[in-house]
This record gives C-alpha cells, structure tokens and sequence, in this order.
C-alpha cells in the first residue's frame, strides 16, 4: 500500500528533500562540496597619444569596453549531459522520469533562472556533466544530517561553481509524481535557486507518496549489490589450528558463490577482504577451547513505514567454542540468515534441519 507523509527538506550548501527514512546503520556517500572560485573580471583601458607638434594632436580612438560573457547555464554548455545511475538491484527505469524533469527545465529555466539549459541523457557515466544518483537512503547532505532526505543537490551561485561531475542524490522508495517532483527540486538547486524561491516546488516542506518496498529477505540477495564483500577475523585462534579453520569458512564461502545448490543467484559473490572496515560481512572466529557461543547481527535499511528492513548493510557472524569442522558448517548456516532467510526452512539444504550432520555438506 502507498504511504503518504510530509515530509522535511532542509539545506546548507546543497539543496535537499526529504522523506520518512530510519536507516539502522551506516551513513551515504557525502556529495561533493562546491569550489569557490573567484569570477575574472576586465578592465576596459583608453590611450590617448599626441605629437610634439603644438598645432596637431592625433588622439588615437577609444578602446571599446570589453565583458567577459555571463555563461548560457551554470555548466557554460549545451545540451549539458546528464548519466542516471542506480544500484545494481534495482530494476526500476527512472529514464521517463528524468526525462520529465528535464523537460519542465528546459522549458522553464529562463522563467525562473537566468540559465538557458538543453539535456541529454546519456549512457556512460565516466565523463558527464550531471549525474542523478538514485539510492534508497539519504542521510547526509553538506553539513546536514539528517534521517528525512528525499535529495540533495550542490546549489550554484557566480561565487560557487558547480562541482564537475554535479552529483545530485535522489531517494529511491517513492511513486512517479514525488521522484519527479524531487529530481525537479534538485536541478532547481544546481540552476541556482533556493528554497524561498518559485516555482512552488522549490519549498522546503513536501508531501512525499512512498511505495509498497519489498523487504530484504523477499529479495533474492538482501543487500543493494550482488558482490558482497567478507572480513574473517582469526586473531582469536592460535596459531598451528588457523589453517583448518580458514579452509572450513572457505568452504562455506564457495558452497554460496557456486550457488548453495540452486538457493541462491548466480550473480552472488561473496569476496574475502583483508579488513574489517571494507567488508559487509564479518566474521569472528574462536577455536575450540574457547566458551562455545554463536551469534549474528543483521544491520540495514528501513525505507517506508514497515518495522522491517528493506535492504541490508551489514552483518556480524561470531562463532567461538567448536572445532573446524563445526565452525564451517555454522558459518554456513548463519550465512544463510544474512543472505535473507528468515527461518531454517528457507535456509540450503544442509542447514534445514539445524544439526551438524553431514560433515561433508559443502561439496554438494
């Protein structure tokens, strides 16, 4: 079911919407602050000459005074290109969409700016003008934070030039009129306008219309992206038994990227990183002559008005207290849980029943 609710924009530097959104962790990317630059300006000069002669002066004529043109549009260019990208889950196409936004630009920039702006969208991203940057959650925009971000956009002004590429953010997780209408509002911004200004839009305060998200575990992976990063702490195994250890979450690590017997997609992949800062997965290993204890903790993203996640962002698997072989078949099984299952029913085949029983499991 849609949701309506209003919703609170605010700004500093950059211009930005805002929805209903609880993230449980992690923060998104900072857009890029605006340089400061200095505008050239010219002077225009006279040179008067005369000869020695008292009868005759010869003036030489008046330099015409020269300007340095204002530019057509804050990106001094036509048509200004604009990339659209979204993360790699998402399958919706946000091209109409954009395409309305710009339309209304093009046709209304010199009403409301001074900028005459022409678009086009195109498809590679590595030299554009523009790029709409859809993402499910928002929470940081210049200096603001907050947890009610429909978008965020850098606002241009002759002082400050727009960054190159101009990175506009854009919440995800809403119906055509409001993504419209918020792709609308952050290209004001980087047009030059603020939050006083018309065109009616441009108000700080909204009604924002969510969609119906599904959760992360009705997704086939729950995560935002397919190739999930992994961190395995050994620091608290002794040296001598590590090696068993390492190759036992191995071979759980490879029954999942060779498909957990058709359980899961197969564009997961799951890759070892050599920290724990870079991985979306951790996991903490103890040997066996530790106190035995399992646990996980399934970090995420809560985008509507349902208590439940709707992507994951990160989760810890800690298991201490068992012996290789065990460790790997409970990494396994805890594996599964963070890749979206919700009970051992809907976990691969080796974990269903929730015992250690087969101590080859993984080579199915």
């Amino acid at each position: 079911m849609d949701k309506t609710v209003l919703a609170v924009v605010l700004v500093l530097l950059a211009g930005c919407g805002a929805s209903p959104v609880d993230t449980a962790t992690q923060t998104t990317p900072t857009p890029t602050e605006m340089a400061t630059t200095e505008t050239p300006s010219v002077t225009p000069s006279t040179t008067v000459e005369s000869t020695t002669s008292p009868a005759t002066t010869t003036a030489q004529p008046t330099a015409q005074p020269t300007t340095e043109a204002p530019p057509i549009n804050p990106w001094n260019k036509n048509p200004v290109t604009v990339a659209i990208e979204k993360p790699e889950q998402d399958s919706r196409n946000y091209t109409p969409l954009v395409e309305a936004a710009l339309d209304y630009w093009e046709t209304n920039s010199t009403q409301y700016t001074a900028a005459e702006v022409e678009f086009e969208i195109v498809e590679n991203s590595s030299e554009v003008d523009v790029i709409l940057r859809m993402s499910p959650t928002i929470q940081r925009c210049g200096s603001l934070t907050s947890e009610d971000l429909l978008g965020c956009a850098p606002r241009y002004s002759p002082e400050n030039e727009l960054p190159s590429p101009t990175v506009v953010y854009i919440a995800t997780g809403f119906v055509n009129e409001t993504t419209v209408k918020t792709i609308k509002h952050e290209l004001g911004h980087t047009l030059g306008l603020g939050h006083e200004t018309p065109p009616a839009f441009m108000t700080a305060y909204t009604n924002a219309t969510s969609l119906s998200i599904p959760n992360a575990t009705e997704r086939r992976i729950p995560f935002n992206q397919a190739t999930l990063t992994v961190f395995v702490n050994y620091s608290n195994v002794d040296d001598g038994i590590d090696y068993a250890y390492e190759t036992k979450i191995e071979q759980a690590l490879d029954y999942y990227n060779n498909g957990a017997e058709g359980t899961e997609p197969d564009q997961l992949e799951l890759v070892v990183v050599d920290t724990r800062e870079e991985a979306d997965i951790v996991i903490n290993v103890g040997d066996e002559r530790t106190e035995p204890y399992t646990d996980i903790s399934v970090f995420g993203y809560d985008t509507d008005d349902d208590p439940a996640f709707e992507y994951y962002s990160n989760a810890t698997i800690t298991v201490a207290g068992y012996d290789s072989g065990d460790t790997g078949w409970i990494v396994g099984y805890y594996l599964g849980y963070a890749l979206g299952a919700e009970s051992n029913e809907e976990l691969p085949r080796p974990f269903r029943d929730g015992e250690i029983d087969d101590p080859n499991w993984w080579e199915y």
